[in-house]
């Protein structure tokens, strides 16, 4: 019973935000393991995305997710050219911090 009224609760919340959040970007985590995106935002400066990642492979779309420097979450499409312009410049810049620490 207990857990009934908890995923009531979640899905209440759930909804709300949905609909009451004018800047919902589509990420949906109901603490569950996986981070789905329902919509896909428009670009994003590149100076803004301080760090990325996939979404599962459980979710309807594929899909990958930035992270700002203010900690803001935005789902973006992986096939996009300039997402994958910023994945790579991300990920550059991982690597050259991983180099400089190491030497």
């Amino acid at each position: 019973m207990l857990c009934n009224m908890l995923l009531e609760t979640h899905q209440e919340i759930f909804m709300l935000t949905v609909v009451y959040d004018p800047l919902f970007t589509g990420v949906i985590s109901l603490d569950t393991a996986a981070d789905c995106c329902m919509k896909f935002s428009a670009r994003i400066p590149l100076q803004q995305v301080v760090s990325l990642r996939t979404t599962s492979s459980s979710c309807p779309r594929k899909a990958l997710i930035f992270t700002t420097k203010k900690g803001k979450t935005f789902c973006v499409d992986p096939s996009e050219a300039w997402v994958q312009s910023h994945v790579t410049k991300i990920e550059s810049r991982s690597t050259a911090a991983k180099t400089t620490v190491m030497s």
